[in-house]
This record gives structure tokens, sequence and C-alpha cells, in this order.
């Protein structure tokens, strides 16, 4: 009985050692993806597998887990596919869909942080592991060479991890010494960060990064050819720029400030105001350091009146969206620009209904980086970093464009929390909408909503409705729902 005993000791430990000394690495983990390493146009998140040893490895019947408690959560089935050369890499993907191939995984990777786990066949042995923290988007957490973990932007799957494109962390957001929202007199502003990084800031919605710390321009028009022998106009120019913050910011009053984006014309039958605006200030920023990755952008908006109250009785939106990615001839995704010209110049004596369907603001595919306030009395109850898009078809035309409103993880957060609507449960979008009234625009401006609401009860889906005031950039810019 001793002797079978010592035999089957002997037998089954070379596959023991074989296992555990296997010398494959958790290599590196990307687990908000949202443009890298695409698989049949879908962005999954992924794990990379990196076998160092002279002599190919297949870890088919190996684990991954993400679960130390379930150390067999998946098991990798029977696949040539799963071949990992010598010095060789393998993606697999926390898709959650097995059904897609061996290299999908039964279950996703959070955002927030968590661990993944590699095992034997038997399902007993570690092989090894990779614990990662929270990351942005497409930023990705792995091992160098020389084994110490590091943040890499870009990432690189099926690739050595280089030094080069590694970094310590993730810098947090700047903090600001006043919330946004209505204050009854100017002030300064101070801005800081807790790990010594510089901050990088604007007050005109311009994005706050390195190559914007020059003055930017770009070109605008007043005037098209809407109709038949109206002239081309003539071309303006605007100018933006980020600052490197040094000493606290004043908040004033911007009310007697020239109109700056109000007198560019954005649709059909514009008519630019001959008075100055009301207009508060857009201030964002972001810190950045040698080493690090940069914070995700902060923003807070800033109106100075009389009386430091919310002088609307709707509550109010302010975006901050860098001015060119709206207004820029060539490319501005809210006016007519250079696609209304070029209309004209192939239909000089065209219909001019055919310039209602015309215009830069019909490119569907531009979605635009910016940021959100939402103050519904005096303070600021939401701000987030979101998309926008233009909404709609005919309607494009009209001066003040309905916008679609995106949360995405690239952004940094991939839900709106907030209760918008009183009178529904909801207190969580993926989108929204800021609708301009379409055919209503310039009449009461509340027939969609109050008809939306009216039929609200019935058995069908309807939208709910909250008008309010926007603005863009600090100036005033009107009512949307």
């Amino acid at each position: 009985m001793k002797k079978n005993l010592i035999i089957f000791i002997i037998l089954i430990a070379p596959n023991f050692i074989s296992y555990s000394q296997t010398g494959l690495l958790v290599n590196e983990a990307l687990s908000t993806n949202q443009s890298t390493y695409p698989q049949n146009g879908e962005y999954y998140d992924w794990v990379e597998i990196y076998n160092p040893t002279g002599s190919a490895i297949n870890i088919s019947g190996y684990y991954v887990t993400d679960d130390v408690a379930n150390k067999t959560k998946h098991k990798l089935p029977n696949s040539a596919s799963l071949n990992i050369p010598s010095n060789g890499y393998l993606v697999l993907f926390a898709s959650s869909l097995p059904s897609l191939g061996a290299q999908h995984l039964n279950f996703g990777l959070s955002s927030d942080g968590e661990q993944v786990l590699l095992y034997d066949p038997l399902g007993s042995t570690l092989i090894d592991s990779l614990v990662f923290p929270k990351l942005k988007a497409d930023v990705s957490f792995g091992k160098l060479p020389d084994g110490s973990r590091k943040y890499f932007w870009p990432s690189s799957p099926n690739a050595t991890n280089n030094a080069a494109n590694s970094f310590v962390g993730i810098l947090t957001e700047p903090i600001f010494s006043k919330n946004g929202g209505f204050y009854n007199s100017s002030f300064n502003l101070s801005i800081t960060s807790t790990e010594q990084a510089q901050i990088i800031y604007s007050t005109d919605g311009t994005d706050p990064n390195p190559e914007n710390l020059t003055v930017q321009s770009y070109e605008y028009k007043t005037q098209y050819p809407f109709l038949v022998g109206q002239p081309f106009g003539q071309f303006s120019s605007n100018t933006f720029q980020a600052f490197t913050y040094a000493a606290p910011i004043p908040i004033v009053d911007q009310t007697n400030q020239l109109n700056k984006i109000a007198k560019i014309t954005t649709g059909i039958n514009f008519v630019s105001p001959d008075y100055p605006l009301f207009k508060g200030t857009v201030v964002k920023a972001r810190a950045t350091k040698l080493g690090f990755l940069s914070s995700d952008v902060v923003e807070q908006s800033y109106f100075i009146n009389s009386t430091g109250l919310n002088p609307y009785n709707l509550p109010v939106i302010s975006l901050g969206v860098q001015e060119n990615k709206l207004f820029d001839y060539q490319i501005g995704g809210y006016i007519p620009g250079v696609d209304m010209d070029n209309y004209r110049t192939q239909n000089p004596s065209g219909t001019d209904w055919g310039t209602y369907g015309v215009g830069n603001y019909f490119r569907d595919y531009i979605e635009i980086g910016s940021t959100l306030n939402f103050i519904p009395i005096n303070s600021t109850a939401l701000r987030q970093n979101i998309g926008v898009k233009i909404h709609g078809n005919m309607s494009r035309h009209i001066v003040l464009k309905s916008l679609r409103i995106y949360a995405r993880s690239i952004y940094g957060k991939d839900k709106i929390d907030y209760k918008f609507f009183d009178y529904v449960p909801t207190t969580s979008f993926k989108r929204l909408l800021f609708r301009n009234s379409g055919g209503d625009f310039n009449y009461t401006m509340f027939r969609d909503g109050i008809i939306q609401k009216a039929l609200s009860h019935l058995d069908f889906e309807s939208q709910s409705y909250q008008p309010a005031v926007s603005f863009i950039n600090g100036e005033f810019w009107g009512i949307l729902n």
C-alpha cells in the first residue's frame, strides 16, 4: 500500500510542476474599450496572456476568472486558436459571449477595477493574476518586462508593453474653490491639484489641452446664399485659447462683453442680436504631470447678476464646447458652412427650398465632446462630460438646433444620473434630447411637450418634457426642451 502511494505521488508530480511553472503571465487588461482592437466591428474588453518561454503553450482547458472564490468560472475550450507561441501573446475577450468563439470569456471586466486570474486545467493552481484599478476609456493596465505595473496609453494588445507609452498613474480632477451657479458679485476662482500637477484651464469652452496653450483660430460667416442671387458672404475669424493656471481667475459679469458666437449665422432666417446677451463664464480645467495620464476635464459655469438668483422660471442648461467644433466654416457641425456654399455653387439657380436640406449640420456622423451643467434653481445640481450631436431632420436648418446628449464611458460615465422630470420615476439616462420644438419653433415652443404629457398615461411610449434655458460657452442661446 505504501509503495503504491509513493508511485502515485511520483506520477502526478510532473504534471503538477509543469502547470505551476509554465511562466504564463496575465500581462495586460483593458476594461473600458471604446476604440481598440475591434472584433467584427465591436469593441470588447480584453485580457492579454503572455508566454515568455521558449516553447509554445496551448491553454485549452485552463480556467480564467475574475472571482477568486470561483476559480473555475470560465473553462477555455479545446481549440488551436488558444495556442500561444514562444514569446508570444494571446488576447482573450471579456465579452460575456463565449458563443462567439474560443477566445471569448463568459464574463466582462469592471471599469471600476478588479482582478483577472488564470488557473491550471485542474482548477486548483494559480498560474498568474493581474489586479487592475479603475481605468479610463482605452487605457490599459499591465506589466512591463521588469515586472512593474503601469498604465498604458495607447494600449498594446498582442504586442510588447513598452515603457515609452507607460504611465505611473491617472491624475485626479482639479478642485474648484466654488461650485457653479448664480452669484450676486464678482469673485476670484482658485483651482488646485492634490498631486501638485500643472493645471491647464480655459474660460471660453476651449478644451484645456496643451496644444491649445497657443492661440487657435477659425473662420466663419454671417451670410450664405440661401436664396438665389444672395451673396456668399465674407469670412470673419474668431480665436480661442487655454492657459496655464498661475493665479486665481476673476469671475465677473460678462454681459457687457461683445457677443462672440451668437453673431455667427447658424441657419436660415438667422438674425444676429444687436444687443449684448446675458453671459456667464464657463471654466474648464484639467491636471497634467510628466509621467502621468492627464485627469478628466472638470467644468463649472458661473453667472453673475444683481440678485445671485436664477432670473428665469426655468432650469438652466450650460454647455461648454470648443467653439471651432461647432462654428468653423469647414468642420463646424452647427452651421450652414462649406456644404451650403458648395450646394449653391453647384445649383446657382436651384430651388430655394433645396437649401433647407443642406448644410454642415446635416453631417450626422459628427459627435462633439462637451460639458453639461444643469442648474435647476441657483446652484449646479449636475455636472458631467458628455457627447453632443445635432438632432432632427428638416428642423436642422432652424437657427437653434435640437441636440442629442450622450453619456459614454469615453467621456467618463456611461449614464446621466439625475431626476430631470418630476412626473416620471426615471433617474438614470444613457442619452437625452434637447429639442428646439421643431415646427413649433418661434411659436408656443411647448406644443409637443403638452401633447406628449397629455398622452403619457396611455399604454404606449411617450416623451417626458422639461423646458430649460440654454447657454453655450456662457452666452445665452435660447429655450430647449
